[in-house]
């Protein structure tokens, strides 16, 4: 008789079993479900608490644009110091895990690096298709024929 039960009813009663026995004794650290940002992390812990912690998340900006103003050799190097101090600031004022921190790190940058990589593979792939094709020099006078600047017009 119980070969032929609906394998629904089964399902039904093992689920009910399993939830009749309690939680599990498995041990999740403590992020495992997730990460909740608080907006203010200072508060109750420093007075003008949102100010400082606007303040805070705002200093990995104002790293990168300290190394602008530095020179022509920091421009080059700019989003490391950045990087590097929007994830102290993640793992010391936010609380946030530093595993998180750095996978929240490594999706952002390919988040950023993939459209602008497709679009200049789309672009190179144009081009060459263009060239091979004989096409390139009516997409030239195109161009020049729309812009009103006096370099495209060269031959």
């Amino acid at each position: 008789m119980r070969e032929t039960a609906c394998p629904y009813l089964l399902l039904a009663s093992r689920a009910i079993r399993l939830q009749s026995a309690g939680p599990s004794h498995r041990k999740d650290p403590p992020h495992a479900l997730g990460y909740t940002q608080q907006l203010d992390p200072l508060a109750g812990k420093i007075v003008w608490s949102p100010i400082w912690s606007t303040l805070l998340a705002g200093l990995p900006v104002s790293c990168c644009f300290g190394c602008w103003c530095r020179g022509a050799g920091w421009r080059r190097r700019l989003e490391r110091p950045g990087a590097l101090v929007a994830i102290i600031v993640a793992i010391a004022v936010y609380g946030m895990p530093a595993d998180m921190a750095c996978w929240s790190f490594a999706s952002g940058a390919l988040f950023g690096l993939l459209p602008v990589g497709w679009t200049i593979f789309n672009a190179m792939l144009l081009y060459n298709i263009t060239v091979e094709t004989g096409q390139f020099t009516i997409v030239r006078r195109s161009v020049a024929g729309i812009s009103g600047d006096a370099r495209s017009r060269r031959s």
